[in-house]
């Protein structure tokens, strides 16, 4: 189960939206229910690019990536010159369509740019 294991991550590193207060959580290629509901009902759902653009407009939040949204985003951000920092990442099978899913768990790099 992965949108659970998701949310722990989200919790300890206090970016949750409904336990810490933080921004509402962006999630890109997961589209489970289930992490809408653990991580909070304006859980922002997008891809990729879309995550990037969010986290760069609010950096104090989780943002899930699916792996195969993974290069958009990080291409997304290096193109802002930003950077992500990994917070966290499962891997598992998504039970509601039997395939392989592995999700990575980002926030925003602490200095908030490229080197």
């Amino acid at each position: 189960m992965l949108s659970p294991r998701v949310n722990e991550i989200v919790m300890a590193s206090r970016l949750h939206a409904i336990h810490n207060a933080a921004a509402p959580s962006v999630v890109a290629g997961y589209y489970e229910p289930s992490a809408v509901f653990l991580l909070g009902t304006k859980t922002v759902l997008t891809n990729g690019a879309g995550a990037a653009r969010e986290l760069a407009a609010t950096p104090g939040r989780a943002v899930i990536v699916e792996r195969r949204e993974e290069a958009a985003f990080l291409s997304s951000l290096e193109s802002m010159n930003l950077a992500a920092h990994v917070v966290g990442q499962v891997d598992g099978l998504n039970y509601s369509n039997g395939d392989d899913t592995a999700l990575t768990v980002y926030t925003l790099a602490a200095d908030m740019t490229r080197e």
